[in-house]
């Protein structure tokens, strides 16, 4: 096992606004749950609420999600809260 799989990351849980689906996105950025973000996807960008924060390793990843960690889209923008 290399050493960059221990490493520790940040993944977001966030449900898309658009379309109500929860996903997860590689973090970078200080966000918080309730807070909005702009979010990296495969057709542009996205506006999620943060719903979930999980701090695991780059190995660990992949049991939260059907994506690769090193497929994962990111987070771009925190937008905050949003009323």
């Amino acid at each position: 096992m290399e050493e960059t799989e221990n490493k520790k990351v940040i993944l977001i849980a966030g449900m898309i606004n658009a379309s109500q689906r929860m996903f997860y996105w590689k973090s970078d950025l200080e966000v918080e749950i309730g807070e909005c973000a702009i979010v990296e996807n495969t057709n542009g960008y996205d506006l999620i609420k943060v719903i979930g924060k999980i701090e695991t390793n780059k190995d660990s990843a992949g049991k939260f999600s059907n994506t690769k960690y090193e497929n994962m889209k990111k987070i771009v923008m925190n937008v905050g809260k949003i009323d």
